[in-house]
């Protein structure tokens, strides 16, 4: 399995480099992938009802079917079938007027805009690696207390 180049051109391998080396390389080789990748996110929707929101992932995504009534804009961003939370992802929000707020998610794949009012949103999650996940929410300040957005990003892009 290759994992580095050297500068003369040879590859690394893990059977040439200690094995917990091997996942150190590795590991950094992915996070800083991951960070260039993100970096290079500047692309956003020209119209539709994405307008303004990042599609840099927008090639590969998800679609939610049915709108999401909850309370708050609150929720979870996590791996399918039941992984854990996801860290970093951008949540975007656009209201009917075209304003979009956005926040990311914590290390535990959690997020919270606050001072949003009742109405309906368009919702979108990107980070590279994932496919973008989209759909609507409606805020409702007299539904059920406890009901939170819950998303899961199946790994695309």
């Amino acid at each position: 399995m290759k994992i580095a180049q050297r500068a003369n051109g040879t590859w690394f391998t893990i059977s040439s480099v200690p094995k917990c080396l091997a996942f150190v390389l590795m590991s950094l080789l992915l996070i800083a992938c991951r960070a260039a990748a993100q970096g290079e996110c500047q692309e956003r929707f020209n119209s539709g009802d994405y307008k303004g929101m990042l599609s840099c992932s927008a090639f590969m995504y998800v679609e939610l079917r049915d709108p999401i009534t909850v309370r708050e804009a609150k929720g979870i961003v996590a791996m399918p079938h039941g992984g854990g939370g996801i860290a970093n992802v951008i949540v975007e929000f656009r209201d009917g007027g075209g304003k979009i707020v956005a926040t990311k998610t914590d290390s535990q794949g959690h997020f919270r805009i606050k001072h949003l009012r009742d109405g309906t949103y368009k919702i979108k999650t990107t980070l590279s690696g994932f496919s973008s996940v989209m759909g609507t929410i409606i805020l409702d300040r007299h539904t059920d207390r406890t009901r939170v957005i819950s998303i899961e990003m199946p790994v695309g892009v």
